[in-house]
């Protein structure tokens, strides 16, 4: 079985095709297809490209949350693909309508358009969306005509389109906006009997576009998603301004405005209870405000109201608010639950920020600029526009960024963004966010952007491993990396206006001790979200425990078929590993991905990796073991009995439930004991048969039979079958040992 690669461009395409999205797939020879009329029915894989990459490459270092992914450059033979000189290298694009009106991201007014020009029919382009005309529905309204639309055409995604005096309202019939469109990589097999049942191998962004020959040829430079965040900046045209009048008597402000944004995002869809915080000077406030006129002029102000006198954070409001006058303003925006909103019913995708870490990350990564209404790019953009980082859902791996969230342990409780004055790179907030966690943006295979942390162990159940067979490295690279490690962290947190933040030092007595001259090592990070020291010691610990040792690195070149990505803990099997006793031949040892090398042509297709081996530091990690009680009915015998579903487990996944059903933490082959409610054993040496749903069948009769409330777990570690060994954490002897094996340290 072969595969043919092709490349998509976002909105480049034909709107009229129904079977799949339109995007034409510019691939080296369509002929391949074995059945092209089945696999290609609208007729979008086009030939015309000439080469594409043969290596695509990601990396992350935990040390500081830098991660890496790799950019591509594609080219396409422009004989060949001749639609594309009119597409990519049209300069001047001619205005065919003007938006007149509004056109919402959803809603029934998204249906339709209302434009200045009569006789639309077909596909143009509105901004960045790629809209289809109806010409058949034109109907005369005052001012223009009103046609049905369909948004989203040619892989383009929906977005509001305000028609202001100021906005971009012009409506054009060829794509003439071209920088940042999406551009993926897909395979489909040469054999594939089904229509456009593609794997999307990369994703990334069209950052330029060449011609190094006249037109022979077009070179596309694409980035990276993650390169696409690491360019992103934040906080460039939120409400800003000076205090032009403090009235002490009145006790409010009056604001000179001096942005684009007339009046804050917080509060700015209410009613009533308008509301925002502002950074005034060196204090921070929550303040009520309304937008005036001053008969003296035409200039824009904005009155905030400061009754109560009561700071939100930081250093308190002068008692003479006459001190405020000349001072600069600015909104800011919080993860605290009494931080305006800019919605009567707060959600993740509303004002204030989410103080869960992965939400947190998604609503700064997926927002779009949306007059500061919810928008349309999933359940997290809250449609603020100075706050909009604008990736495309599509490119993002939702569910994994909130799994880890779930997992992580901590909450961003006291979180401000914008306290500085100068706009934010939004990659350089998240990655100051993440380090402290240990933990990165990174970029999959696919071109997701997703979260990974520094792991010792696989989810719970997750068998992925690299045996002999797959690896093609004679021999493999060990780097003991003997100085990577660090003996003092330094945490600051608490960070607020006109304060100074706390300071939190941990310092490794032993490793300092024992490190050569000169190599002691610190780290210094930042944690903005947090201000309780409880929680910033746990995150020091952690560190330090984490770079007590320097984790040895190995490198090695694999079959396509060890497909793991950036982040995933393998076990390794082969014997020239070095085990922790110096000794080679290791046996489903723990190696955490840290560097991945994909590189395929038609004739290879080798994934080349960079891995900690974790499980030489911390060898021995595993869960804490399962129970489960024996539930009133249906009746047990004694070789089959129920247990209930959550006495000892919780419905939501994290490191410290790694499954949702007390009976997920038992397999066939398992040996169990059973214990009376009060400890007593009442049976051993129970081996399980077969499990449905919360029903357990042993492969005999157990020597007591189970009675309601009996508890159920895993047998003594000599008793345990090796699989449960693995998993589960078992108390040591008081000489420190499970039989003649080492002890465990609990995961998490």
């Amino acid at each position: 079985m072969g595969y043919l690669h092709a490349i998509k461009i976002e909105a480049i395409g034909d709107a009229t095709k129904t079977t799949d999205d339109g995007v034409f797939r510019w691939c080296y020879a369509r002929g391949f297809l074995s059945a092209a009329a089945t696999v290609d029915p609208d007729g979008i894989y086009k030939d015309g490209l000439l080469t594409w990459p043969e290596e695509m490459s990601a990396s992350v270092d935990f040390r500081d949350g830098r991660a890496s992914s790799s950019s591509q450059r594609y080219v396409l033979r422009a004989d060949k693909a001749g639609a594309l000189w009119a597409e990519l290298m049209r300069f001047r694009h001619s205005e065919v309508a003007e938006l007149i009106a509004d056109l919402p991201s959803s809603g029934a007014s998204s249906l339709t358009i209302d434009v200045s020009t009569a006789g639309l029919n077909g596909t143009y382009f509105l901004e960045r969306e790629a809209i289809k005309i109806d010409g058949g529905t034109q109907a005369t309204i005052a001012g223009g005509f009103r046609y049905t639309v369909a948004r989203a055409q040619i892989g383009t995604s929906t977005r509001a389109h305000p028609a202001g005096a100021l906005d971009d309202k012009y409506i054009y019939q060829t794509p003439h906006v071209l920088a940042g469109r999406r551009v993926q990589l897909v395979r489909v097999s040469l054999d594939a009997s089904s229509a456009y049942g593609e794997t999307v191998l990369w994703s990334g962004v069209l950052r330029n576009i060449t011609s190094p020959d006249g037109g022979l040829s077009l070179e596309l430079e694409v980035d990276s998603a993650l390169q696409l965040v690491s360019d992103s900046t934040i906080l460039q045209d939120r409400f800003q301004g000076r205090v032009a009048v403090a009235t002490d008597q009145q006790q409010d402000l009056q604001i000179f405005h001096s942005g684009p944004n007339v009046i804050p995002a917080g509060g700015s869809l209410l009613a009533a209870d308008q509301q925002a915080l502002f950074r005034v000077g060196d204090h921070l406030v929550k303040g009520d405000y309304s937008a005036f006129i001053p008969p003296r002029g035409d200039a824009f102000y904005l009155q905030i109201d400061v009754v109560p006198r009561r700071v939100f954070a930081g250093k308190s409001i002068p008692a003479d608010l006459t001190q405020l006058t000349d001072q600069a303003i600015r909104e800011v925006f919080s993860t605290r639950s009494d931080a305006p909103s800019n919605a009567a019913v707060v959600a993740d995708n509303t004002l204030p920020l989410s103080a869960h870490p992965g939400k947190l990350i998604l609503q700064l990564l997926t927002s779009t600029p949306n007059s500061n209404s919810a928008g349309p790019n999933g359940a997290y953009d809250m449609g603020v526009d100075c706050l909009a980082g604008d990736v495309d859902e599509s490119l993002v791996d939702v569910a994994g960024i909130i799994s880890w969230g779930d997992s992580i342990g901590v909450e961003f409780n006291n979180l401000y963004v914008g306290l500085e004055e100068a706009p934010v790179n939004l990659g350089a907030l998240i990655q100051r966010l993440l380090t402290p966690l240990l933990s990165a943006l990174v970029q999959t295979s696919e071109g997701l952007l997703t979260v990974v942390r520094l792991e010792d162990l696989a989810p719970y159940g997750d068998t992925s491993s690299i045996v002999q067979s797959q690896i093609l490295s004679v021999g493999i690279a060990h780097d003991r990396n003997l100085i990577d490690s660090v003996d003092k962290v330094s945490i600051s947190f608490g960070h607020l206006p006109g304060l100074d933040p706390s300071k939190l030092t941990g310092r490794d007595a032993i490793k300092y001790r024992r490190l050569p001259p000169g190599q002691h090592t610190s780290m210094e990070l930042e944690v903005p979200g947090i201000q309780e020291q409880d929680v910033v010691s746990m995150l020091c610990s952690a560190l330090i425990g984490r770079y007590h040792d320097p984790i040895p690195i190995i490198s090695m070149a694999c079959q396509s078929t060890a497909d793991f990505e950036i982040g995933a803990v393998v076990k390794l099997t082969h014997p020239f590993i070095f085990q922790g006793d110096a000794t080679r031949g290791a046996s489903s040892a723990s190696a955490l991905i840290i560097s991945r090398r994909e590189g395929f042509s038609d004739e290879e297709h080798v994934l080349s990796y960079d891995m900690m081996l974790v499980g030489l530091i911390h060898p021995r990690d595993g869960y804490i073991a399962p129970s489960g009680t024996v539930a009133a009915s249906p009746s047990p015998t004694s070789s089959v009995f129920t247990i209930n579903a959550n006495d000892f487990t919780s419905t939501t996944l994290g490191d410290d439930n790694p499954f949702v059903l007390d009976v997920s933490g038992f397999d066939v082959g398992d040996v169990l004991e059973l214990l009376d409610q009060y400890g007593t054993p009442r049976a051993t040496s129970m081996t399980i048969q077969s499990i449905a749903g919360n029903q357990i069948t042993l492969t005999g009769a157990a020597t007591a039979t189970p009675a309601a409330g009996d508890i159920v777990r895993p047998a003594r570690y000599a008793q345990s079958v090796q699989a449960q060994k693995d998993d589960w954490i078992y108390v040591a002897s008081a000489s420190n040992l499970l039989g003649s094996d080492l002890p465990k340290t609990y995961r998490t």
